[in-house]
């Protein structure tokens, strides 16, 4: 398989930013893209950043 390079997603940074995840959607039209400092950003089909959230940790749970 080859690929080839078209564009960087986003900048670089002077700080080392630890990218945990990055996936496709079902329909191959987004690309979700976790980093370590609990933000998700979201881009289009064409590469372009649309979105961007920070995620939060749930509820503690009992194991009692």
């Amino acid at each position: 398989m080859n690929f080839k390079h078209s564009k960087n997603l986003s900048p670089s940074l002077e700080t080392i930013s630890k990218i945990t995840a990055i996936t496709w959607s079902s329909n191959l039209m987004r690309l979700a893209v976790a980093q370590s400092d609990k933000k998700i950003a979201l881009y289009d089909e064409a590469g372009d950043k649309r979105e961007t959230f920070s995620t939060k940790p749930g509820p503690k749970v009992n194991s009692s």
